[in-house]
């Protein structure tokens, strides 16, 4: 009897202590140690795109194409977390992911603080299209926005004759390239770019009352896997935009980047010309100015207007171009105000 009380007195133990087992709990699962620290890294590998962005051609590609890379990516991942061991792992992938992506498309879209500038210079820059059909109203557009100066892309006969009218200064006698240059103001010089951006753009002075400035209209080619009469390779395109920045950074006047440089603001092309440069067009909510049925859905900011340091600006903006394939950018900008002294 004793033994008997013994062994009934063992086998109730667990239930006395609250101790379950995997008998008592058929349907759980006891957690792998692993599986935390597989989700909390799942969640944190998106992150690391902020560390290899800039290694290279490969990853602007992939910047280029983050609107529809990150969509194809999550879903990837979310049929991932259907297959249970992978659930907990497939889901934080897929919000970090989610997040990232929406990170790297909007961000370069927020509105970046600037001093007011004194006095403003409003600058507008338009891609017209060469096969715009609407040629006036395109025009039309143009002179409406009221700018100071305008550079004009892709400009055909009968929108630069009307052009030609409504700004007294500027234009160019170059009739090989589509890029105009106009301004209230006397432009002392008007040139092409040197060596192998001659075909993509000019340089203008501008005479302003209080202090000349430098203008470079530029339309680059776009980026793409070979080239083409409207294309060059990535590379190729990469190292047109470090020759324009060398160019920029060694004017010793104020300087205005106004173009269609087909370079996408999250690529790292962009982010050479935002670190020495003020984006004009960020003082406000900027978007997507490539209209293009084949990229649209790639949201593409392709249009820019930098100045140098000692610029500020304000009031920046898109505008509609009736028959482009583009939006046009706007801006004000200008000497920063002196700081306050009187404090």
């Amino acid at each position: 009897m004793l033994m008997v009380a013994r062994e009934i007195g063992a086998a109730s133990a667990p239930y006395r202590s609250g101790a379950t087992t995997a008998a008592t709990a058929p349907g759980r699962r006891r957690r792998h140690p692993l599986a935390r620290v597989a989700a909390l890294a799942a969640l944190a590998a998106p992150w690391s795109w902020f560390v290899v962005r800039d290694r290279g051609e490969l990853f602007d590609a992939a910047a280029i194409g983050m609107p529809l890379v990150v969509p194809a990516l999550v879903g990837l991942l979310l049929v991932a977390a259907v297959i249970r061991p992978l659930r907990r792992m497939g889901l934080a992938a897929a919000a970090s992911a989610l997040v990232v992506g929406a990170v790297v498309v909007v961000a370069p879209w927020t509105p970046q603080g600037s001093p007011v500038p004194e006095p403003a210079v409003r600058v507008a820059s338009a891609n017209v299209l060469l096969r715009n059909t609407q040629a006036a109203a395109a025009a039309a557009a143009i002179i409406d926005i009221d700018a100071d100066v305008v550079v004009s892309l892709e400009t055909r006969g009968d929108i630069g004759g009307v052009l030609d009218r409504a700004y007294r200064y500027g234009s160019t006698s170059d009739r090989e390239l589509s890029q105009r240059i106009y301004a209230r103001w006397p432009v002392v010089e008007m040139e092409r770019l040197p060596g192998r951006l001659a075909p993509h753009g000019l340089r203008a002075v501008i005479d302003r009352p209080g202090g000349r400035f430098v203008v470079y209209g530029v339309h680059l080619p776009r980026p793409w896997l070979d080239s083409s009469r409207t294309s060059v390779p990535v590379e190729v395109h990469t190292e047109l935009v470090a020759a324009l920045a060398d160019l920029v950074r060694a004017e010793t006047l104020p300087a205005v980047l106004a173009g269609d440089l087909n370079l996408v603001d999250r690529s790292s092309g962009y982010r050479s010309l935002d670190a020495f440069l003020r984006d004009a067009v960020r003082t406000e909510w900027a978007g997507p100015t490539s209209l293009k049925r084949r990229v649209r859905f790639l949201l593409p900011r392709i249009d820019h207007i930098f100045v140098t340091e000692g610029w500020c600006a304000e009031g920046g903006g898109r505008f509609n171009v009736p028959g482009s394939d583009h939006k046009g950018v706007v801006a004000a900008v200008g000497p920063c105000p002196a700081p306050d002294r009187s404090s």
